[in-house]
């Protein structure tokens, strides 16, 4: 559980001492961002937040490639094991803004926090 925790540590750290994030995207705003790229991917609907539903695709595709490669350095049982036939960007975007739903006490953490939270307990390594 340690090397999980500092896993996750060390990634917010670096999002957020980064000065080129000038906002690190939060729960709620990640949440408002997946909401819109769900109504995208149901609707191909025009209302939908093209911008929002972008950076919850790009923000979910880089959590999932970052746990897929560094993912393996984790005890097995701290890590994200996704299926071997692997998951949709459709389904990625799905599980996070579920997940994020069902924790609201969670909203003021980093989204990308949330993400790898949202993959270990959907993918946990067995």
């Amino acid at each position: 559980m340690k090397a999980w925790i500092l896993f996750v540590m060390a990634v917010s750290a670096t999002l957020s001492s980064n000065r080129g994030f000038a906002d690190v995207t939060d729960g709620n705003a990640l949440l408002k961002q997946c909401d819109a790229a769900v109504k995208y991917l149901d609707e191909k609907s025009p209302k939908a937040s093209i911008a929002d539903a972008m950076y919850c695709f790009g923000l979910v595709t880089g959590v999932m490639n970052t746990l897929a490669t560094y993912g393996r350095q984790l005890p097995k049982a701290e890590g994200t094991c996704f299926p071997s036939e692997g998951i949709s960007t459709s389904q990625a975007v799905r599980i996070v803004a579920k997940s994020i739903r069902d924790a609201p006490e969670s909203l003021h953490l980093p989204g990308s926090v949330l993400a790898i939270v949202a993959f270990n307990q959907a993918y946990p390594c067995k």
